[in-house]
């Protein structure tokens, strides 16, 4: 668990700025691994005695961490990653960050927007063969 001290010292170090109270969650992953000693909670168990020796103020959050820590073992590799507000940025998913930004902001002026007609296909008459996809196009003026 030395590396999981140095990763932990190293972040320490980097925040040392930060007053407010750190609170932290564990996240292990393990993929073909065949150790039947290795399991997620032992890990688990082990990276709460680290963070608990090297910063005993922090706390376990596992709602709202300020902090996670992931724990990802491939085969016979480990990989530790420390993330500073993974839940504040959506995971670090362009696709999430954006829709929840775009969410927030109104379309911004002077831009085409395109409403489909409001019938439905059930209320048209089938004797037509023409398509009738029209579309109503409503410019918005720039001031």
């Amino acid at each position: 668990m030395g590396c999981i001290g140095d990763a932990l010292e190293t972040y320490g170090s980097l925040s040392e700025s930060v007053t407010e109270e750190v609170t932290y969650k564990t996240e292990v992953k393990i993929r073909n691994n065949t150790d039947k000693e290795l399991s997620s909670q032992t890990l688990i168990i082990a990276v709460g005695s680290v963070v608990k020796e090297k910063f005993s103020d922090w706390k376990v959050d596992l709602n709202n961490p300020k902090v996670h820590i992931f724990i990802d073992v491939l085969k016979t590799v480990c990989c530790v990653s420390i993330v500073h507000n993974y839940q504040k940025y959506r995971k670090f998913n362009l696709m999430e960050l954006s829709a929840h930004h775009c969410s927030e902001i109104s379309p911004p002026e002077g831009r085409v927007e395109l409403k489909p007609d409001e019938t439905h296909d059930e209320e048209r008459p089938e004797s037509s063969n023409q398509s009738d996809d029209k579309t109503e196009t409503r410019v918005s003026p720039i001031e």
